[in-house]
């Protein structure tokens, strides 16, 4: 409970990702801690602001990393080290999450790093 409301944890359903992109479609992105007085969604604002940049935003790129993509992580992970932000700000339409898993799951393994 924040701020004496209750929100939800866990999974999203595919009603809230509509309910959420609904609310985008009229208010654009920002003012997330609004989301949830507007569309009565029970998901507090940061939730939400993920959501929507993580999985919902049609600039997210999704499937499989190309060989390309792995090699400019890879060298861009020498320069930089864990910075996930700065190296997604240079991989066009991954996330930093999206990038720190596949390094994390993939990439690290292959290079025998940990």
């Amino acid at each position: 409970m924040v701020g004496g409301y209750e929100y939800k944890k866990g999974l999203w359903t595919v009603e809230e990702d509509r309910i959420l992109m609904d609310y985008i479609r009229v208010h654009g992105k920002g003012k997330w801690n609004r989301v949830n007085k507007v569309t009565g969604l029970k998901r507090c604002g940061k939730s939400c602001r993920l959501r929507w940049m993580n999985y919902l935003s049609p600039s997210v790129k999704r499937g499989d990393f190309s060989e390309e993509e792995d090699d400019l992580i890879i060298r861009l992970h020498n320069l930089l080290g864990n910075r996930w932000s700065l190296i997604a700000g240079r991989v066009p339409g991954r996330t930093d999450n999206q990038v720190k898993n596949h390094w994390n799951t993939h990439l690290s393994k292959k290079l025998g790093v940990n």
